[in-house]
């Protein structure tokens, strides 16, 4: 979970993501609902974030949103090449096929979050490690990217292997091997009683 309270607009058409504005509340979002892109202006303070749904006849919906300079995801039943060719032309952070999971769900919006906090920060390039394998490179390069900020397995998951189902003890034997490449290069990787990982840089 981010550890501040971020701003989420959810329009729904149909009110198909009406769930998702208990959901997100619960977990210390603060939501704003509404069934119409039109009226969005009306809803004062910039979010951080958009999640929006279409139809198959709103053919200039990804033009509106990219519009209104705002960071937005899709969540959709509509899901053909064409549509997901659109979305992501117009700057969508991600598409999610509606209905979706809901781990799934939360895990893609707080990375679209930290992939938001990221573009707007200074640019900081990880250091060299040696011999990573592929995976060990991709999990360093997301624990260094979000220092000191605890991260939920479905999270690392999400991020690394898109979403997929994978075998559960197939994170927990990258990142032990990942853990002993990183001792001489004073990181950390810390596993917390909340059940979620961590890396921090030790102190010289």
């Amino acid at each position: 979970m981010l550890s501040h309270t971020r701003t989420i607009w959810i329009v729904s058409h149909q009110n198909q993501l009406m769930p998702l504005l208990n959901l997100f509340e619960t977990r210390g979002f603060k939501v704003k609902y509404h069934n119409s892109l039109d009226a969005l202006g009306n809803f004062g303070a910039s979010p951080d974030l958009i999640i929006s749904d279409i139809s198959k006849n709103e053919n200039d919906i990804f033009l509106k949103l990219s519009h209104l300079n705002f960071p937005f995801l899709i969540i959709s039943e509509c899901h053909n090449l064409e549509i997901l060719q659109s979305a992501f032309s117009y700057g969508a952070l991600d598409f999610i096929v509606h209905p979706g999971n809901t781990s799934e769900i939360i895990a893609k919006v707080e990375f679209a979050l930290k992939k938001i906090d990221l573009k707007n920060s200074v640019l900081v390039v990880p250091p060299k490690i040696e011999n990573l394998t592929q995976k060990e490179s991709l999990l360093f390069n997301l624990f260094f990217n979000n220092l000191n900020q605890e991260l939920s397995r479905e999270a690392i998951v999400a991020e690394i292997w898109g979403g997929l189902v994978i075998y559960r003890k197939s994170l927990d034997v990258h990142l032990h091997h990942l853990r002993k490449k990183l001792k001489s290069y004073k990181f950390v990787i810390h596993y917390g009683e909340n059940n979620k990982w961590k890396m921090s840089k030790c102190l010289e």
